[in-house]
């Protein structure tokens, strides 16, 4: 049975489901926007190929033709694609975090606690969000339905960040890394002991906004956070 929502909860449940309303509008209007400089890019690239293959010009010049063309159409498509798709994961980490925070400092004004989030030590700061929340607030959001999809996305933030999603056999979240990545996102292998993560799939970002959204509103309502 969920508790009565005060006013401040039904005002922070109208900014998250607006928030994920925006990421999920911008992410798609960059996406399109990029398709179509793609497509105007491949068009020009097309036009220009058949003006050079009618005039007599030297190798040299046709080779250098090709080669930047080639670099030009590669970053539109895949390397402009991986850096937004990248800033997005960071993006909506960080809206995570800051609505943590919120909610746990607003439950610290409130209740008159002795301690605060940041106050308590933790390897991350979501980890501080959860410990304050099971020790102050009798929450705990691990039993939250989202919090195994919080926790890989945490991770891959962090991969992001840190090593612009690149990872080695060393690293001690390799396996997780590509556990999460099924049905996700791809996990390219650059040598036998490296690998690269590659979001491909468009759906998967919108499939972290869900959750992220979710996983916050769930916290509001209380559903399974007891």
């Amino acid at each position: 049975m969920e508790n009565k929502l005060s006013f401040i909860d039904e005002q922070n449940i109208f900014f998250i489901e607006f928030s994920s309303n925006s990421f999920k509008n911008y992410n798609n209007l960059v996406e399109e926007q990029l398709k179509n400089n793609h497509a105007n890019l491949l068009d020009r690239y097309q036009e220009l190929a058949k003006k050079i293959q009618s005039e007599k010009l030297e190798t040299e010049y046709l080779d250098l033709f090709y080669s930047s063309s080639s670099q030009t159409l590669k970053e539109a498509q895949v390397v402009y694609l991986q850096r937004f798709r990248f800033s997005i994961i960071i993006q909506l980490y960080s809206f995570l975090e800051t609505e943590l925070k919120k909610y746990c400092d607003y439950h610290f004004t409130m209740n008159n606690k002795e301690y605060k989030a940041s106050d308590l030590k933790a390897n991350n700061d979501i980890e501080k969000f959860k410990k304050y929340l099971k020790n102050s607030a009798g929450k705990d959001i691990s039993k939250n339905p989202n919090w195994v999809f919080i926790n890989e996305f945490r991770k891959l933030r962090n991969l992001i960040v840190h090593s612009n999603g690149v990872f080695d056999d060393k690293d001690s979240n390799c396996n997780s890394y590509k556990k999460f990545s099924i049905e996700n996102f791809k996990v390219i292998e650059k040598t036998s002991s490296e690998y690269q993560i590659y979001l491909d799939n468009k759906l998967f970002i919108e499939k972290c906004i869900d959750n992220v959204s979710d996983f916050l509103l769930n916290i509001i309502h209380q559903k399974h956070i007891t």
